[in-house]
């Protein structure tokens, strides 16, 4: 875990067990001591320690839009969560489906993949149907594709609110461009210029 990985917005990630239901709704947030990389909290637990973080603890995402920022971080966050939802069941590793945005890399979609096989996944499945697509085709299993039917437990990785990953983004150009001394009006002369080109 980097010690000076970014704290992104957190995603919200939905755990689906078929024949369940939702059985977690959790923040993609990890808490962690950056002395010793500890673990201090991880989901909506780590949520609660953000006015907590200061030198001796660390609140961050490890996801970057549904793709894996922090491996480390990532692993420990779906190990956790997994067992949550699943408890001792989980050393049957189970077949996971992981909805994610349809703009994810091949790359990224390999990550994720890893990280959850490192979480204790059996087999992975990575889509970018909606979620809320998938998990009402779950809840009629003959509108589900044969090839997802063996998928009892469906991770969505959702973000209700977009906008924000814009201003996330905008916030990391106008900190580099302060670095290079380039003004913030100058940046809104540039962002008007690109929409026009767009």
């Amino acid at each position: 875990m980097k010690n000076d990985a970014a704290v992104y917005e957190a995603a919200d990630i939905v755990i689906y067990i078929q024949g369940k239901g939702v059985v977690r709704k959790e923040k993609s947030l990890v808490a962690y001591d950056p002395r010793t990389n500890k673990i201090l909290a991880v989901g909506t637990d780590a949520e609660g320690m953000v006015r907590e973080a200061s030198e001796n603890v660390r609140v961050i995402s490890p996801l970057r839009r549904g793709a894996v920022a922090d491996y480390f971080a990532a692993v420990q966050l779906f190990a956790y969560l997994l067992e949550k939802a699943w408890g001792k069941s989980l050393f049957s590793r189970p077949k996971i489906a992981v909805c994610v945005p349809e703009d994810i890399t091949a790359v990224e979609r390999k990550a994720l993949e890893d990280v959850l096989y490192q979480s204790r996944a059996g087999e992975v499945m990575i889509t970018d149907i909606d979620a809320e697509e998938f998990a009402a085709m779950e809840e009629t299993p003959e509108k589900l594709p044969f090839a997802y039917r063996k998928y009892r437990t469906v991770i969505c990785i959702t973000k209700d609110e977009p906008e924000k990953y814009v201003t996330e983004e905008l916030g990391q150009i106008l900190r580099y461009a302060r670095k290079k001394g380039i003004s913030a009006e100058r940046i809104a002369q540039l962002l008007q210029k690109a929409a026009k080109d767009v």
